[in-house]
């Protein structure tokens, strides 16, 4: 489901995620038609940064 948001407003994915910053650089990004398109693969990646970074957490503290 998120990353279908991450394709129709890809800024919302970092205001979920707390990033207010790059939310914003990446609203800006969205306005321009040429934009968009990166704006929507870096929220894409960092989705996937989110998740690797959590099952990595999740693994690592089973382990201990």
């Amino acid at each position: 489901m998120i990353y279908i948001d991450a394709l129709i407003c890809p800024w919302n994915v970092f205001l979920h995620l707390g990033k207010y910053k790059k939310g914003i650089i990446c609203l800006i990004l969205q306005m321009t038609i040429v934009g968009w398109l990166p704006a929507t693969a870096w929220s894409m990646a960092v989705i996937r940064g989110t998740k690797r970074r959590s099952r990595r957490g999740m693994f690592y503290s089973s382990s201990n």
